[in-house]
């Protein structure tokens, strides 16, 4: 008798085959029949109305932290997601140096918008070297399988401590690194990431670790994944030049060639009003034809971004928001009430804003900026600023200012 069959369930199996009503028979952690299935199971469930898939792979999450305190990994685990990818893009919190795990956390806290408080109250840091995060994730009940890079920032911060953040690596430093990669590819690693992104800052605004790594470092990092993968967040992502991003992923490819190695990069996405995709897609097609494994990460979801006002955040990047707040990251609460309550910054602000420019991540648009936490007034949750601003009879960026004032800086 089988343990479980699922019944009556649309079944999509990934070969590419139309989707058919079928059941599905387990026993114990393995799947046993799939079809037309007339034998019973001790626990029958209907799995009417249901989709019926193979568990899926998230190449590209930031759970490192978080499974330390939800070993569930949700919400992956509701949305059918079996396996996730750890490490992406260099940002990580292991390898660890001693004392070192607040810098790490402060970095996925500008970049990944993980908040430094949850992650400081979860991660404990029972570990210095990968393969030993490695292990203690292994003593967690985890709800999904983990696979791991070895991320860049957090591996020349173990190896080189503050000077990561300031300086190119010597000789010794270079062989130091790789040695701690070689080992933790021998523990399980699949890989190592790292990112040259220019939106990737760390706690004190500076470039991440990753980032100053000379072309000598990035090459003996990759030349020890041989037979492997490696990934990167790329310098060109927002340059919408295709010429540009072609040419640094030639670099990338051209490393991976001679290590031997597979190449996967991101982000890979499409921008409105250009066609530089379809140059990237060909130009892809062509590295594969060539005998170089290269394959772009995209995203199935639009990329969006959280903006708040009490602590770090990409508004500080903004259009018109970057000139009318420089400093205000480094200002106190009551400094920055007073500068949205000043009428020359709201000025300043509105002269800023000019025509939204969809094809640029970092264009403020308030037909398009969603209210998602509104501590006192609820009513205005979901709805966008420019909209708010129209039901009340408001200029937007007054509404703004206000209601960011007002709530003390907690919207």
């Amino acid at each position: 008798m089988f343990d479980c069959v699922l019944r009556n369930g649309t079944i999509i199996d990934g070969s590419g085959d139309p989707a058919y009503t079928g059941d599905l028979a387990i026993v114990r952690d393995r799947i046993a029949a799939v079809g037309r299935i007339e034998e019973r199971g001790r626990n029958e469930i209907d799995a009417s109305g249901c989709w019926i898939t193979p568990g899926f792979v998230d190449p590209h999450t930031h759970l490192d932290a978080q499974l330390c305190w939800d070993a569930s990994g949700s919400p992956s685990n509701r949305h059918g997601v079996t396996t996730v990818v750890l490490g992406l893009c260099g940002f990580g919190i292991a390898p660890c140096p001693e004392s070192g795990g607040d810098y790490l956390l402060k970095a996925l806290e500008v970049v990944e918008e993980i908040p430094y408080a949850t992650t400081r109250a979860g991660v404990r840091f029972e570990w210095q070297s990968w393969p030993e995060y490695r292990d203690y994730l292994e003593t967690r009940p985890l709800g999904v399988n983990a696979a791991g890079y070895v991320p860049h920032s957090s591996l020349r911060f173990a190896v080189m401590g503050e000077r990561a953040r300031h300086e190119v690596a010597s000789e010794s430093d270079r062989a130091a690194m790789v040695e701690a990669l070689e080992e933790a590819l021998a523990a399980g690693a699949i890989g190592f990431a790292t990112s040259r992104g220019p939106n990737h800052v760390d706690g004190y605004g500076d470039p991440v670790p990753s980032r100053l790594a000379d072309t000598a470092e990035l090459e003996a990092l990759v030349q020890a994944c041989r037979g492997r993968l490696w990934q990167i967040n790329v310098e060109t992502k927002f340059s919408g030049d295709a010429t540009a991003l072609t040419r640094e992923i030639e670099t990338y490819a051209a490393w991976s060639r001679a290590a031997d190695a597979r190449l996967t990069w991101s982000p890979f996405f499409s921008e409105a009003g250009s066609a530089v995709w379809r140059d990237l897609l060909a130009h892809n097609a062509q590295l594969n034809a060539s005998g170089v494994r290269v394959a772009p990460q995209i995203s199935p979801v639009p990329i969006t971004m959280l903006l708040r006002f009490d602590e770090r955040s990409a508004f500080s990047a903004m259009k018109g928001f970057r000139e009318a707040l420089a400093g205000f990251d480094s200002e106190s609460s009551t400094a920055r009430k007073e500068r949205l309550a000043d009428p020359a910054t709201r000025r300043s602000l509105r002269e800023g804003l000019g025509t939204p420019d969809p094809s640029h991540p970092l264009s403020p648009d308030l037909e398009r900026w969603r209210l998602t936490f509104v501590p006192s007034q609820p009513e205005r949750t979901g709805k966008t600023v420019a909209e708010v601003a129209r039901i009340e009879g408001l200029d937007p960026i007054d509404l703004l200012c206000d209601q960011i004032v007002a709530h003390d800086l907690a919207t």
